[in-house]
């Protein structure tokens, strides 16, 4: 598993998160540049992606099975599949296309807007995400832009086909 250096270096930063604190400051953990907490986890965290949705996904899965809930492990691989398409990382424009088992466009949607608590629907989907063409030039100023962005649903979009 290649995150767990990523969590290692989190120290100082989950520190200020814990406190509450907003400002930006230094980050040992970023060479000395100076971000604020949010950015700064989110630059160490999708400096591996895959790694970190990886091992995302174990920690979920332990998470469930300490509180004894049930979902089931093909469902939990396409929910983080599904996350990390939707999630905007510092990569080269391109298109993704799954085909999913289970609906989780409504799903999504449902958590969204209508607040329900229904599990995804099995129900098999063809989705495509674009990624667009990204207009920051390094993983920092990305952070920045995705955690200011987040604030307002800047997520890809999902297009069902």
């Amino acid at each position: 598993m290649a995150c767990p250096h990523a969590w290692d270096r989190t120290s100082s930063v989950t520190a200020a998160v814990l406190d509450a604190v907003e400002r930006y400051s230094s980050a040992k953990e970023l060479g000395g540049f100076n971000a604020s907490p949010q950015d700064a986890l989110l630059a160490i965290f999708l400096e591996n992606a895959q790694a970190f949705y990886a091992e995302l996904q174990i920690m979920t899965r332990r998470f469930l099975d300490y509180h004894n809930l049930n979902l089931a492990d093909d469902l939990l691989d396409e929910l983080v599949d599904y996350q990390q398409l939707r999630m905007t990382i510092w990569q080269p424009a391109t298109t993704h296309r799954r085909d999913l088992s289970y609906d989780l466009p409504t799903f999504f949607d449902h958590l969204s807007h209508i607040h329900s608590d229904a599990l995804p629907q099995e129900k098999v989907t063809k989705i495509e995400v674009t990624v667009p063409e990204s207009d920051t030039l390094d993983r920092f100023v990305h952070a920045r832009k995705r955690t200011h962005g987040a604030r307002y649903t800047d997520v890809l979009a999902v297009r069902v086909v």
